[in-house]
């Protein structure tokens, strides 16, 4: 008895750093992706990569609630505007249920819409869960550096 205890815990140890290797690596791609659909400033395709009941909290405190609301949000802020960001993914950590914990930071520059520079700089804190074997972004958590 003992023996098969050792064994799956054995294996269980095994298994869940390369799950958590795997999450890492899909992330970096999500992440890659989010940033080449923003630099786009396609707002509708930044949609598909939110839950539909996905919470944002900005920078300022602002919440949106609800991929609607979010792309919104985006859609605002790309109007008239030319804003490129550059997002590193820095740790990834895994629950046992399966979502994650993607923290890095960005680095927003361009002109808004009122033709200003801007550069900003931040960090991210996304909960992502996999929907129909694709991550989403559950929550994401914004801060300014």
């Amino acid at each position: 008895m003992f023996s098969l205890l050792l064994a799956i815990a054995s294996v269980a140890a095994f298994i869940n750093p390369l799950r958590a290797q795997d999450a890492s690596k899909e992330l970096l791609g999500f992440t890659k992706k989010f940033q080449a659909i923003y630099n786009k400033n396609d707002a509708k395709a930044l949609k598909q990569m939110y839950t539909d009941d996905a919470v944002r909290v900005g920078t300022d405190g602002v919440t949106l609630t609800g991929s609607d609301n979010i792309v919104a949000g985006f859609e605002k802020s790309f109007a008239g505007s030319k804003l490129m960001i550059e997002i590193k993914q820095e740790k990834v950590e895994t629950a046992a249920d399966g979502t994650a914990t993607a923290t890095g930071t960005y680095h927003v520059t361009g002109k808004n819409n009122a033709g200003e520079a801007v550069d900003i700089k931040g960090a991210y804190n996304n909960s992502v869960i996999k929907v129909n074997g694709h991550w989403k972004i559950a929550k994401s958590v914004l801060s300014a550096m």
